[in-house]
């Protein structure tokens, strides 16, 4: 249960503590963000699945239906991961600066991504699959 989602928090986690050492390329935070994103909506479609529901394509549709069904305690995690996804997704400019993220967006908004955070993110959703 749940080895789709397993494989891409470990990918996730090396991505970001391994790789990203190495490497200090900011687009591998974004890259890890992608593979928390789609372990989260492997845990959502397995427990519709679980729960007899149809699953939807619309990832909105999901979280409200994930919502009435889920774990209370993941779902702060599944909306923070899709806040900085989305926040990714509709930047314009992005610049690393003291191992922090700084994504400026066109409506002039300035978001802070830390290398921190999005390792706090896969730490709770490895804690929830006990990986």
């Amino acid at each position: 249960m749940f080895e789709q989602a397993k494989r891409e928090i470990l990918i996730a986690d090396h991505i970001l503590t391994t790789t990203m050492r190495m490497l200090n390329d900011k687009n591998l935070v974004f890259s890890a963000l992608n593979h928390l994103e789609k372990a989260l909506r492997h845990i959502m479609m397995e427990k519709l699945r679980e729960a007899k529901k149809p699953v939807p394509r619309e990832i909105t549709v999901l979280k409200e239906m994930y919502k009435e069904i889920g774990e209370k305690e993941l779902f702060p995690i599944i909306e923070r991961v899709y806040e900085l996804v989305n926040i990714k997704r509709k930047e314009s400019m992005n610049f690393l600066r003291n191992g922090n993220i700084i994504v400026l967006t066109k409506d002039y908004r300035s978001y802070i991504i830390t290398q921190k955070e999005v390792k706090e993110l896969i730490e709770g959703v490895k804690a929830f699959l006990k990986v």
